[in-house]
């Protein structure tokens, strides 16, 4: 599944079940800081109030932005309740700084 940054601090919902999550493709398109962070949950999580199972940070490479590649070995990260994240512009777990558009691109590999 892909998505991008659409200019402000999103809140996606990917799978509201059970499923295991296998890896992800990731890049920063900008010479600043942005995360994503991974939420076990049914539902969307809350932007900068949910905690979170893990936190992707894509530190700058440079103006032309940098990227990061990441696969689970079989049978990947389980997520009991389902899986969503949230996509903001500062490291921070309670961050909402919202990312520009087309700041972040992001393809989770997940069933």
């Amino acid at each position: 599944t892909w998505f991008i940054s659409t200019g402000g601090a999103a809140s996606i919902l990917v799978n509201s079940s059970a499923g295991n999550w296998f890896g992800y493709s990731y890049f920063n398109s900008t010479a600043a800081v942005r995360s994503i962070k991974v939420y076990n949950t049914s539902s969307a999580p809350g932007i900068g109030s949910t905690a979170n199972i893990l936190a992707v940070i894509q530190a700058p490479g440079s103006t032309g932005g940098g990227g990061a590649n990441m696969m689970f070995p079989s049978p990947g990260l389980y997520s009991s309740r389902g899986l969503g994240f949230t996509m903001t512009a500062g490291v921070g777990a309670t961050d909402t700084g919202a990312p520009g558009l087309n700041d972040i691109t992001l393809d989770l590999y997940f069933v």
